[in-house]
């Protein structure tokens, strides 16, 4: 089926309290990714602040995002300072 013989996409009530709540959600995380990609590798500050907005949680100062950044809901992303050296730690035996 082509873009142009699908019907038009329409809203399908669900009767269930919850349902509102949860497309608020997906239209915050839409609005919020679409403003981080948007700002590609520019804007340092902005970015953690709307990486903060999205993920419910302060993200580090040092935190950076290489866009795009694709999410479900961004609720469950978590990040943290990179560690001072990524090398394994010599062996011992």
């Amino acid at each position: 089926m082509n873009a142009s013989s699908r019907p038009p996409t329409r809203r399908i009530p669900i009767q269930n309290p919850e349902w509102d709540v949860i497309a608020t959600d997906v239209k915050r995380v839409m609005r919020l990714t679409t403003e981080l990609n948007r700002l590609g590798f520019e804007g340092d500050v902005t970015i953690g602040a709307l990486a903060s907005e999205l993920t419910g949680h302060s993200v580090d100062e040092t935190f950076t995002l290489n866009p795009p950044l694709y999410t479900e809901g961004g609720r469950n992303i978590r990040t943290g300072a990179r560690p001072s050296s990524t090398r394994a730690a010599p062996s011992t035996t």
